[in-house]
């Protein structure tokens, strides 16, 4: 009993971590667990030694950072040791030793309080890894030293000229007796150098091995102690964001100073950017990709969302609170995700990439956060609006009547015909009885009809709609509802013309966008 009520906790618990999980990476995390620990003991039990790295790969907007975050919360709650780096935050240090040190040691404190082995094997680990850093120092110095041999010739030359000078005051000072003195002087200085550069890199060698069975002592002791499960699990973040050396030497850390059992290591990346990262440091024509392969044992690819689903999930995180935003017949409908549905049915038809779709979004949350109108934004216009703006980058030769058109040249097919069908309405549009349920509506019809209308002046377009014979269509009735709306909220501004704030939408979506990073991969 006592058991179940455990699992029952457990699993509560789960549940909290995962909220808001909309594309459901708890099933990555999952898989990925199981798959590490047992990886671990087939290591182990094959007598094979050694960290296991795994690359966590996803384009920008993938949500590795919200995956490591909750995976990390899901390990602690089974009692794993999980040390978080944000590499991008921490690429200011020197060495990307120091903050893992210094996260490993964070980690660990709390578990080792009255444990006094434990704590000093802890302490071993941590000085020699600080070892690690001054006898890397110490080489960098040395090394440096190089210029002095190489690049300071004509000085030593000069110096040893005037010594020779100085003390040969009857004898004749030739230029042979110049040069073999100066052969002996750098003889001396490269032999000296060598010697140096040997004992350094012996040195940095000594310590190294020192801090890998430190480690290896520590995660062994922790283990018998049963404090805390095994294997340690790190998981660095925003590596792909780094300054290029940055990320090449963490890579470097990893492989050659946790090369040690029971450590897990997963790296979020965006593989392709860090290629770029790397060609940046060793050149354009470098093998990027071949010289990552070195440092991972697997990739984990995401799987790419669906579209909707991936629309729900920016939704969710940004949009569900908004209320002055409108989509088509919301006001007629007791569908309360009418403006979601809206959002789906769109993005599905533009074909666009996951990384344009939440550049769009931040494009709609930037507008969003200006808006200052009693009026409604008008989903059925801006959104196509600002998917124009993202592929296009710019509104030059946009005519209100072929607003349409210009959203052709985004698509495959011929025209924007995806149909939506229209929610039960809970109420007739001016009491129209042509109005019918569950009827198919065109967007691209209903967004010519409000895009030409809210490009006109108001009393032309009411006076036009108003006439004998007006109301054909239920599109034709909804877009004159939205002016009339508008002009009712807004006609009493001082400086309102007459012109619907539609017509504002571009102006406004520009200004919106020198707010964000629109450029792509591929740029």
């Amino acid at each position: 009993m006592k058991l179940t009520e455990e699992l029952i906790i457990r699993k509560e618990k789960l549940k909290e971590i995962w909220i808001g999980d909309h594309l459901e990476r708890w099933k990555d995390a999952d898989f990925l667990f199981r798959f590490l620990t047992e990886r671990m003991k087939e290591r182990t039990n094959e007598k094979r030694s050694g960290s296991y790295v795994i690359n966590l790969d996803a384009k920008w907007g993938g949500g590795k950072t919200f995956f490591l975050e909750r995976f990390a919360e899901q390990l602690r709650l089974d009692n794993h040791l999980v040390v978080y780096i944000n590499a991008w935050e921490d690429d200011h240090a020197e060495d990307p030793l120091i903050p893992i040190i210094a996260e490993i040691n964070n980690t660990l404190c709390p578990y080792f309080k009255g444990k006094r082995k434990l704590q000093n094997l802890l302490n071993v680990t941590k000085k020699s890894g600080l070892q690690i850093l001054t006898t890397g120092l110490k080489h960098a110095a040395i090394t440096g030293s190089k210029k002095v041999v190489g690049g300071g010739l004509s000085e030593i030359t000069e110096l040893i000229s005037d010594s020779v000078e100085q003390d040969s005051t009857e004898q004749v000072v030739d230029e042979a007796s110049i040069e073999k003195a100066v052969s002996e002087t750098v003889e001396k200085l490269t032999n000296k150098h060598a010697e140096d550069l040997l004992r350094s890199f012996l040195k940095t060698k000594e310590v190294t091995t020192k801090f890998r069975k430190s480690l290896t002592k520590l995660l062994i002791g922790i283990e018998e102690n049963k404090t805390v499960n095994i294997p340690l699990f790190v998981l660095v973040d925003e590596l792909d964001r780094c300054r290029p050396t940055y990320a090449i030497e963490l890579l470097e850390r990893v492989k050659h100073l946790f090369n040690v059992d029971n450590v897990v290591f997963i790296l979020a990346t965006d593989t392709d950017q860090l290629q770029h990262s790397i060609k940046a440091v060793y050149g354009s024509e470098f093998d990027a990709k071949r010289y990552l392969n070195r440092f991972f044992d697997r990739p984990y690819v995401f799987e790419s969302p669906e579209i909707s689903q991936f629309v729900e999930h920016l939704y969710k995180l940004h949009l569900s609170d908004v209320n002055n935003l409108s989509s088509p017949f919301e006001e007629f409908t007791d569908d309360d995700q009418l403006d979601l549905k809206f959002l789906q049915c769109t993005f599905n038809a533009f074909l666009l990439e996951l990384r344009d779709i939440e550049q769009c979004f931040e494009l709609l949350r930037n507008v969003i956060t200006v808006w200052r109108n009693s009026a409604k934004i008008e989903l059925i216009v801006m959104v196509p609006l600002i998917i124009l703006y993202q592929q296009k980058r710019t509104f030059n030769q946009l005519a209100s009547q072929s607003l349409p058109s210009h959203l052709k040249e985004l698509r495959s097919e011929n025209a924007w015909s995806f149909i939506y069908k229209l929610p039960s309405p809970k109420q007739e549009l001016f009491n129209n009885k042509s109005f019918k349920s569950n009827k198919n509506i065109e967007f691209s019809g209903l967004l010519n009809l409000v895009w030409n209308n809210g490009n006109k002046n108001f009393f032309d377009t009411k006076a036009e709609f108003y006439g004998p014979s007006n109301f054909p269509s239920i599109e034709d009735q909804w877009s004159i509802k939205i002016l009339n709306d508008e002009f009712n909220l807004e006609h009493y501004s001082h400086n309102y013309s007459g012109l619907s704030k539609i017509a504002q939408y571009p102006r406004l979506i520009s200004s919106a966008g020198q707010l964000v990073d629109l450029s792509r991969d591929e740029d």
